[in-house]
Formats: C-alpha cells, structure tokens, sequence
C-alpha cells in the first residue's frame, strides 16, 4: 500500500500525521493495524490522522510502513493528482 503523511501537532501540542493513499480511505482503515498504547487513529469524515501517544511511535510507523511525508506543498500537490481516489 502506498501511503502519504502530513506531520503536524495537535491543539495540546502533541504530534499527529494525516495520511492518504491513492487505494483511498477505507483500504488505510482496514490495513493500518496501531498499537493503541502508542498510537490512536482518528477518523471523522476526512482523511485518518494518526495522533502519536508515546515519543517516537509516529516515527516507528513511517519506518515500519514506508510512509512517505510530505511537506504542505508537496501534500497538496499530491492530494490534487490523486483526487477522488483518496476519498474511496
């Protein structure tokens, strides 16, 4: 699966990553399994943020899952040849 981040942090100051993929939504909900001690994943109608609970657990998934991050530019760059297929 491919799959693309945008790091950010949350309102209390904790780290967080949206993710998208060109297999859409519902294939990251199904194949992303989380530790939920380290990691909680977030889901209300957009894309899955990923919000991180123990230091250095968001890292561990970009690491284990390939994740490619992106920075805002390139994101939405990405978000816009992708399109509909994100949202799937």
């Amino acid at each position: 699966m491919i799959l693309y981040g945008l790091k950010g942090f949350t309102h209390g100051g904790g780290y967080l990553m949206t993710l998208m993929s060109p297999q859409g939504v519902s294939a990251i909900l199904e194949a992303l399994v989380l530790d939920p001690a380290e990691l909680r994943l977030e889901q209300t109608g957009g894309l899955p943020q990923v919000h991180e609970i123990v230091d250095g657990a968001l890292d561990r998934l970009i690491a284990a899952r390939g994740i490619t991050v992106l920075e805002f530019p390139a994101w939405q760059a990405r978000k816009d040849e992708l399109g509909a297929a994100i949202w799937r």
